[in-house]
């Protein structure tokens, strides 16, 4: 998450973005926190100013959050949303719908997680989405669980699987 963080976030910048802020979330989860480390690592780097919207990992969260912070900062909001998950994303695109920003010279979005590149193709607003091998995620797991069910009892291992970025 760390490094997806830091990749998708580097990748918004090289396509010549500046104004991004990071969307969704709990503070807590570890996912998270690492994706925000990343993000963080990222903007520093730049010399640009983070800008972060925390709320829950849902499409409801993406909406509300999308909806008061683009009808509160009269014109003043961010260029470039960063998602925190797909389905925060979803709830993004809805509140820029409303908004009559969702459009290719409106707001810009990235995300986290899997998305279905039909989907991704047909909105062009979006810019990148860093994809988890999920499948493998789950793989490792229950061959670790399979492990320690029969009988491991060695320490416990952080496994790291590499994202994807796809533009």
């Amino acid at each position: 998450s760390f490094e997806g963080g830091r990749l998708l976030t580097a990748h918004v910048i090289d396509q010549g973005h500046s104004d991004i802020a990071f969307v969704g979330g709990l503070r807590g989860v570890s996912t998270l926190e690492q994706r925000l480390q990343g993000y963080h690592e990222a903007m520093v780097t730049a010399g640009l100013m983070p800008q972060v919207h925390l709320g829950r990992y849902d499409e409801a969260s993406g909406y509300e959050i999308g909806t008061t912070l683009y009808q509160t900062t009269n014109g003043q909001h961010p260029k470039t949303l960063l998602a925190a998950n797909n389905r925060v994303a979803v709830g993004l695109m809805k509140a820029l719908q409303e908004q009559g920003l969702w459009h290719t010279d409106g707001v810009k979005l990235a995300s986290f997680d899997n998305i279905d590149p039909y989907f991704f193709a047909i909105y062009k607003p979006f810019i990148a989405v860093v994809a988890q091998p999920a499948y493998d995620m789950g793989k490792r797991a229950t061959d670790m669980l399979i492990e320690r069910i029969e009988g491991f009892q060695g320490e416990a291992r952080d496994v790291v699987l590499p994202v994807q970025l796809i533009t």
